[in-house]
């Protein structure tokens, strides 16, 4: 069992901060793949979804229109105006927003900002 990540190639920690590929079983930790452009493994080039196994203090939809795109959906939280939306535990429900483009007859998804709202509250806002 190889016990480096294959980007790096510094030593694996913790099991919960790192990731490994469903498909040629190397291993990597998460922040390496959420460093890279694509989130395709290097070695097989297969696509990379990561679930965040952490338990969030927060309740909480994501809509993310890119799967190659990683977003810290805590820190966006964190940044809500209301603290009482906060403290009292609501739900929210977050989506990325932005622009589609033809690239190579490909849809190409560009993030500009993300949608917030509050659903015990009924209010939103929009965050960069």
């Amino acid at each position: 069992m190889i016990n480096e990540c294959v980007i790096c190639l510094e030593k694996l920690t913790k099991k919960n901060d790192n990731f490994k590929c469903d498909n040629c079983k190397n291993s990597f930790h998460k922040v390496c793949i959420y460093n890279l452009k694509y989130k395709i493994c290097p070695l097989c080039r297969c696509k990379i979804k990561i679930e965040d196994t952490k338990d969030s203090q927060f309740k909480f939809t994501f809509n993310n229109m890119n799967e190659n795109d990683v977003y810290n959906i805590e820190k966006y939280i964190e940044r809500w105006g209301k603290k009482e939306c906060i403290k009292g535990k609501h739900t929210f429900f977050l989506e990325t927003l932005g622009n589609w483009e033809m690239n190579n007859r490909h849809l190409i998804f560009e993030y500009t900002c993300m949608h917030i709202e509050c659903k015990d509250c009924k209010i939103s806002t929009i965050m960069k």
